[in-house]
């Protein structure tokens, strides 16, 4: 990746776009519905072009590596939201890491009728935990197997795969 690509998990400022999508593959998952985007490409205000890995992308990694060991999930809450603490054991360089998540208890939707409405979100639970194990894993995976995902990612969607 060239010096003008920024990582999204470096920043704060991408936090809340990175988290917006991966809820979005997170949900999809929980319906059982197949999520095959790797990682995400778009370009920020200042016309930067943005790269990051996805919630799916990390899993891929995860399970091709093999190897990943659940040691601890610490899952506390506060009157507003879910706060999550996921410690990951990566056998392979054997490193012990952990993750962390916040998860709003509510969720602000707009209906059909173009109203903002605030109700309780269901699946905050089910967010903070796989974000808090996606973080877990994201730190104990080598830069290398990343960057060796995303060229084989980009490769095939130069070839419309």
């Amino acid at each position: 990746m060239d010096k003008q690509i920024k990582r999204l998990d470096e920043t704060d400022e991408y936090e809340h776009e990175i988290d917006k999508r991966d809820e979005e593959q997170i949900l999809e998952e929980l319906k059982g519905n197949l999520i095959e985007k790797s990682f995400y490409e778009f370009t920020d205000k200042s016309g930067r072009r943005i790269i990051g890995i996805s919630y799916t992308g990390i899993k891929q990694i995860a399970q091709a590596m093999k190897g990943f060991e659940t040691v601890s999930i610490d899952l506390r809450e506060t009157p507003d939201e879910y706060i999550c603490c996921v410690v990951v054991r990566n056998k392979n360089n054997d490193l012990t890491l952990p993750g962390g998540a916040q998860q709003p208890k509510m969720i602000t939707y707009t209906d059909m009728n173009g109203n903002k409405q605030t109700v309780r979100d269901d699946k905050a639970v089910a967010k903070v935990i796989a974000k808090a194990v996606r973080n877990a894993i994201r730190s104990t995976i080598p830069e290398e197997h990343i960057k060796e995902l995303y060229e084989e990612w980009k490769k095939k969607r130069e070839r419309g795969m």
